[in-house]
């Protein structure tokens, strides 16, 4: 489904508070049910543009996302985002007014690392969409870079939970591109008002699991990196980012730092995706 297909206008009830980074809220809506980051989050307003940018890409380069929009939080909701219930009402943290992030959930899973899971995929080559993702946006909170170059980025802890599987019938799954919030290199939950040429010509790779090498091959890498190619990526960088809200606090100079850092590493990528990545794991992009 593609963006803003998926609108919900009213929040019925908050189903629970889930204690993540993001302060990320389980909501009932008028058509359905949602995961809502607000203003307020302990992550900052960068994190909810990170969030929109990383999953508008997603959907561009033609993965599968969870519905998404924007939702507005009004003056009049109470939405709490303190997870720890012995903590008194009047002294719990509250979303603030204005819009906030939506995705759709869905019946799915979070992989549990193992390979057993990878392997009732019914679209395993996304897998490689995945991982091109994370390495053109800069995205370690999925799996870190590789090689460790603290440089570019400090994290190190793996985290299958950013792996989201979808349910399918007859015990299937379909991967399920999402959770974006620290990416494009943000400094202390920030976008950058500039972006040096090493960020650009970065050789590593991000969001490569060990279980994932056996599905990233040749067949499934070239449709994504054709993606990277397209003419129009520009122009639609410009739209993409008009979507962030002004609330999010993301002025015009960041947002063209960020469009001109994603057209110079997807040329980058298109011709270094694939020798990158068989460097940091022979057996893959065969």
């Amino acid at each position: 489904m593609t963006w803003g297909t998926w609108q919900p206008t009213r929040l019925r009830h908050t189903a629970r508070v889930i204690g993540s980074s993001m302060d990320t809220v389980e909501i009932q809506t008028d058509l359905g049910p949602g995961f809502l980051k607000a203003l307020g989050n302990r992550q900052g307003e960068h994190a909810l543009a990170c969030e929109l940018i990383g999953s508008s890409l997603a959907e561009w380069i033609g993965l599968p996302t969870l519905d998404f929009t924007l939702f507005q939080v009004g003056a009049d909701q109470v939405l709490l985002l303190d997870a720890d219930e012995k903590v008194p009402i009047t002294q719990r943290r509250r979303a603030k007014p204005g819009p906030a992030f939506l995705s759709r959930g869905i019946h799915a899973a979070t992989w549990d690392s193992l390979p057993p899971d990878l392997e009732k995929l019914d679209n395993p080559h996304a897998i490689a969409g995945l991982v091109l993702l994370d390495t053109w946006i800069g995205n370690p909170d999925r799996h870190p870079r590789r090689p460790a170059d603290a440089s570019f980025s400090t994290w190190q802890g793996q985290n299958p939970d950013n792996v989201l599987l979808e349910i399918l019938p007859k015990n299937r799954r379909r991967l399920v591109a999402m959770d974006f919030t620290v990416c494009l290199h943000c400094r202390g939950g920030g976008l950058r008002s500039s972006y040096e040429d090493r960020l650009v010509r970065d050789d590593g790779v991000y969001g490569l699991f060990p279980a994932f090498e056996p599905y990233i091959r040749e067949p499934s890498i070239q449709p994504f990196v054709e993606r990277l190619r397209a003419p129009s990526l520009p122009q639609d960088l410009v739209a993409l980012l008009g979507r962030i809200p002004s609330e999010w606090q993301v002025d015009a100079r960041t947002r063209s730092a960020v469009a001109t850092f994603l057209s110079a590493r997807a040329a980058y990528l298109v011709d270094n995706f694939v020798g990158n990545l068989q460097r940091v794991a022979p057996s893959t992009g065969q």
